[in-house]
């Protein structure tokens, strides 16, 4: 109980003096427990908490219009928008210590209602404060919305039907959770506090983008452009990161040779580089940035591929192009088809192996396409465990013509 009682939280009391008072000393659960114990309750107690708001509102306002320097009015408004968040949070954990007495009377049941009834007084004094003072709340990362005044339960439900929305039409369930999981998380609190309202105002901005983004009916691209409108909201989940960097390694992965996988890598390099995000907003306000990250990882991935082809020209000896093509199999498959070649090979016992890899790597090193003449071992391994569709048809008509030259023989 320690943590919600204690008589902190405004070292500036400006507006909220009395309200702090009122809260802390007079309301709070042990002495209103002890009073409902003893029989001196009366209801009589709530009357001047439950319209202070209305005076803290006028002392702020009374503040900053007396204030001679932006500087005096930064330290009022930033003390009361600070000290609310507070109260409002101080109030959650009094109902929840009320709520969880074994015996409630109808007296508790009167506490727990005030309580109530205060803490929506709190929040919609917090909502004024962004709504008129909102250029000037700097305690936190992420900018005030004035535009923007939900309470914690009216941006729950927004997001609740957003949620819906997006599972009726988003497909990729990979991305589906990446985009909903955050939220959702963050919407677990029962009430907003110091803590999480950084969060608070990052999501208030974050359905309101996606709102803006079902709205528009581009629903037969939707995962393109949630994708878009989460770098663009810099939402630098890890999870995110990774969706990602995933897509982009499998994309190149398909490239040969190496030199071209080396210019698609620079290619995504200049694309994330030249990425335009609300610099001011992220998810998580004290990491890198997504952009940062992203353009960190890529930079990894060509100095890895940089230093694989500086191992090859040290490893193998120097050789024309002729000796090269004396020395590797030219075959008419491309990568792909020959590594569902091989797997046909294998899985019908005509190769007998029990170490893929190795037989992969051998086959790559022996074999050559028209478009080129070093085939990577880890390509021709991610297309051995993952055929595509156009090989397969591609491979039934190559067992075709097999089958009818045989029977010319």
């Amino acid at each position: 109980m320690g943590k919600y009682f204690s008589t902190k939280p405004n070292t500036l009391k400006y507006p909220l003096e009395h309200l702090d008072y009122f809260i802390y000393k007079i309301l709070c659960p042990p002495v209103l427990i002890n009073a409902i114990k003893d029989g001196r309750y009366t209801s009589c107690i709530w009357e001047n908490a439950l319209t202070e708001d209305e005076n803290a509102k006028m002392e702020l306002v009374q503040q900053v219009a007396l204030a001679e320097k932006k500087k005096q009015i930064l330290l009022h408004v930033n003390a009361a928008h600070r000290g609310c968040i507070n109260l409002s949070g101080t109030l959650s954990g009094y109902i929840a210590t009320i709520r969880s007495l074994t015996d409630i009377s109808c007296h508790h049941q009167q506490v727990i209602q005030n309580y109530i009834q205060l803490q929506n007084k709190i929040d919609c004094l917090i909502r004024f404060i962004e709504e008129n003072f909102g250029r000037y709340c700097t305690a936190f990362k992420h900018p005030v919305c004035h535009l923007q005044s939900d309470s914690l339960s009216e941006l729950r439900l927004r997001f609740n039907k957003l949620k819906l929305k997006l599972q009726q039409q988003c497909s990729d369930f990979e991305l589906l959770n990446i985009v909903i999981s955050a939220p959702e998380e963050f919407f677990n609190a029962p009430a907003l506090n110091i803590d999480n309202y950084e969060h608070f105002l990052y999501f208030k901005e974050y359905i309101y983008h996606l709102e803006k983004l079902l709205s528009q009916d581009k629903t037969s691209d939707i995962e393109y452009n949630l994708k878009e409108c989460l770098l663009r909201l810099n939402y630098n989940k890890f999870s995110f990161i990774d969706y990602i960097m995933i897509r982009l390694r499998t994309g190149v992965d398909e490239i040969e040779p190496a030199s071209e996988k080396m210019l698609k890598w620079y290619s995504h390099l200049k694309e994330f580089k030249q990425l335009q995000h609300l610099s001011e907003y992220g998810l998580f306000p004290d990491s890198p940035s997504l952009k940062e990250q992203i353009v960190s990882n890529i930079h990894e991935e060509i100095i890895c591929l940089e230093k694989q082809e500086q191992l090859k020209t040290m490893v193998l000896p120097v050789a024309g192009p002729a000796q090269v093509n004396e020395e590797r199999l030219l075959t008419s498959f491309s990568v792909p088809q020959l590594a569902l070649f091989t797997r046909l090979l294998i899985d019908t016992e005509i190769l007998q192996t029990k170490n893929h890899t190795a037989t992969l790597r051998k086959i790559a090193a022996s074999m050559r396409t028209s478009k080129t003449d070093s085939i990577s071992a880890e390509s021709l391994r991610i297309k051995f465990y993952n055929p595509e569709s156009a090989s397969k048809n591609i491979m039934k008509d190559c067992l075709l013509k097999m089958i009818n030259q045989l029977r010319s023989y």
